[in-house]
């Protein structure tokens, strides 16, 4: 971002990102790294952070439209769906998808 390379500048900051990230992204990519990392963040499916609950009720009230009213099952699976969505946007991140096709 613009404020960690502002940050970085008497530095080479893309010199030092570029060599530190593409170790760091080649590490997680492994295998084994990758399954732990993917176990981790189902902790998430299982249990999400009140916040993702909030973005994901909120995001359901947007897609609905603010004149219909839906059931809380409904609701529940949103919520449910959230971390699901996010844990697969990573994977596929891990797997070395192009980002402009994952976020479409």
């Amino acid at each position: 971002t613009r404020q960690f390379t502002s940050f970085l500048q008497p530095l080479d900051a893309q010199g030092l990102l570029t060599h530190n990230m593409t170790y760091a992204l080649a590490a997680l990519q492994r295998p084994a790294s990758k399954d732990i990392l993917l176990n981790v963040m189902d902790v998430f499916v299982k249990e999400p952070l009140l916040d993702w609950q909030k973005l994901a009720a909120r995001l359901a009230k947007e897609q609905r439209g603010t004149g219909t009213s839906s059931s809380s099952t409904k609701g529940d699976d949103n919520a449910k769906w959230f971390p699901r969505k996010k844990i697969e946007i990573a994977k596929q991140k891990l797997e070395g998808y192009n980002p402009a096709h994952i976020t479409t």
